[in-house]
């Protein structure tokens, strides 16, 4: 595991980091990538004084990620993370193409909804659990067939403070 990129994601998104280390170790490296792209691309907003730069920092983002199928990553520590999964490279440009939605007034909900499913399909070849289980953890529905990882993901949309969050993972750590 990157830890330069796994002290990023721990500063970026405290509810992502907890959530990687409730995970099985066998799905960590896959989490940590897929979380610190989408930490990255949902910071965008923030970053930028303009949307058109927005959008062009998405789009490179996507294009960068569908050029994983063909060339090695180029030097990014999140591009690097994902190489080994550069058979989901056109799914992965899909997932980073919704969050251009952030830059739009219009389809922001439509464009949620997108990213929601795209997600689910990225976690569920991360956990190995079927996709209907993905698709309720991240509804928040999560059942005990949902991994823990996924449960304090959801729970994380929802709780604000970091000690609501590290008590929720304590939680999900100890009756999983």
């Amino acid at each position: 595991m990157n830890a330069d990129l796994l002290n990023h994601l721990r500063t970026v998104a405290f509810d992502r980091y907890l959530a990687l280390w409730l995970s099985p170790p066998p799905s960590r490296d896959c989490l940590l990538a897929l979380f610190s792209l989408e930490a990255e691309l949902d910071s965008l907003p923030g970053k930028v004084s303009n949307p058109t730069l927005g959008v062009i920092r998405v789009t490179w983002w996507r294009d960068a990620l569908l050029a994983l199928e063909a060339k090695p990553a180029p030097a990014n520590p999140i591009l690097e993370a994902l190489e080994p999964y550069k058979a989901k490279a056109a799914l992965l440009a899909d997932y980073a193409e919704t969050f251009d939605a952030a830059f739009y007034e219009e389809e922001v909900e439509a464009r949620l909804a997108t990213r929601r499913d795209f997600l689910a399909v990225l976690l569920m070849d991360c956990f190995a659990v079927p996709l209907p289980a993905i698709h309720a953890g991240l509804r928040g529905e999560a059942g005990p067939e949902t991994p823990a990882a996924l449960r304090l993901f959801a729970a994380a949309q929802h709780e604000k403070s970091r000690l609501q969050l590290v008590w929720q993972a304590f939680k999900l750590a100890i009756w999983r």
